[in-house]
């Protein structure tokens, strides 16, 4: 395998390993120990791990070896309302005209989630709101929007409230959902409604932000 292709292999296999919080945040990780995971020499492994620093995923404490870093509740109610930003900027040139709804997938990932979420499979549904965020986002024709979002989304989930998340007693009862508000977004959408689905989005903002800065997850 060139060289090239293994650096590549290891950002690849560490960063799934950080999103699927098989690594996660307080665990003191090494070069030699994750080289000798991936069955890799080290100099792929610094690579990807260079590579993981500057997306914000881990940090290098001197004597001390890498973290995976955590991303605080500030941080993700900053990236929480640039998303609501993006998807008012979708709704409004869909107003003006100038692009459209994909009506049928948005559904689809609606009810996707909510099968997931009454399974309680909640490392899925958190994945699957993401990418009806993503869809949603992607409806106002400008892509650099959906990959700031993407590359955001990607560091919150990578934080221990992503175990949060996935873990079934840290979700409290609720008499709202974020898969409640994706199906009146969808129906305001359906209905033409856009005023409304603005209306919706900043409800679901303030819904989300709350659920952060109390539990730590939305």
């Amino acid at each position: 395998m060139k060289i090239q292709n293994r650096e590549e292999d290891a950002y690849r296999q560490l960063k799934e390993k950080i999103l699927a919080g098989v690594l996660i945040p307080g665990d003191i990780l090494s070069e030699a120990s994750l080289s000798q995971g991936l069955g890799m020499s080290r100099t792929p492994v610094r690579y990807a791990l260079k590579q993981l620093e500057y997306e914000g995923f881990i940090t290098y404490h001197k004597n001390r070896g890498i973290s995976i870093r955590e991303t605080s509740s500030r941080e993700m109610v900053d990236i929480l309302e640039m998303m609501i930003l993006f998807e008012h900027s979708a709704v409004k040139k869909v107003k003006n005209g100038e692009t459209i709804f994909d009506i049928a997938a948005l559904k689809r990932l609606g009810d996707e989630a909510q099968i997931l979420r009454n399974e309680r499979q909640y490392a899925s549904y958190i994945e699957k709101t993401h990418q009806y965020n993503s869809c949603f986002i992607a409806s106002a024709g400008n892509s650099q929007l959906t990959v700031v979002y993407n590359t955001s989304w990607e560091r919150v989930i990578s934080t221990s409230v992503y175990n949060k998340m996935t873990h079934p007693t840290a979700i409290p009862k609720k008499t709202q959902t974020t898969v409640g508000f994706i199906h009146q977004l969808n129906q305001s959408i359906t209905d033409e409604a856009y005023d409304h689905t603005d209306h919706l989005l900043d409800e679901y903002f303030d819904y989300a932000r709350n659920q952060i800065l109390y539990y730590g997850q939305i």
